[in-house]
């Protein structure tokens, strides 16, 4: 409901990462095949950078931004997005901090969330620079 409010509107246009991880997943093709994913519990879910660091990710300034290894931070999004999806994990489970951090846990026990093996470099985090202006040159004569 607040997400078409917002579309016909044009108010409240904030970052969605329920709405980004959707999107993401459906181009790999991972997202779950009976179920929508219930986004207000994945957005609970991923409420806090911290939560978001441990699957692999990060948004600064309203954009999504890969931490680690993009296969392997999407295959965590699938897991949780099925998880969520088929009700195995429910907004009950993750009320609080505490219920968050229990799942997670969970899922790193299960080798489920990126490890420090699968973090990007600083320099691949980093925007490709701009193309060089070519120099131009003048001859005096």
């Amino acid at each position: 409901m607040k997400n078409n409010f917002v579309q016909r509107t044009g108010q409240g246009g904030g970052f969605n990462v329920a709405d980004e991880i959707e999107q993401r997943l459906s181009i790999a093709d991972l997202l779950p095949e009976r179920r929508p994913i219930p986004r207000s519990t994945m957005n609970r879910l991923l409420s806090a950078e911290a939560f978001r660091n441990r699957l692999g990710f990060s948004v600064r300034k309203k954009k999504f931004e890969y931490t680690h290894n993009e296969e392997k931070v999407l295959s965590a999004l699938a897991r949780v997005a099925e998880d969520l999806a088929n009700r195995k994990v429910v907004l009950g489970d993750l009320w609080d901090v505490d219920g968050k951090r229990a799942y997670l846990d969970k899922l790193e026990a299960e080798g489920v969330l990126p490890t420090v093996a699968d973090a990007l470099s600083a320099e691949s985090k980093k925007p490709p620079l701009p193309p060089k202006s070519p120099r131009v040159r003048t001859h005096s004569q």
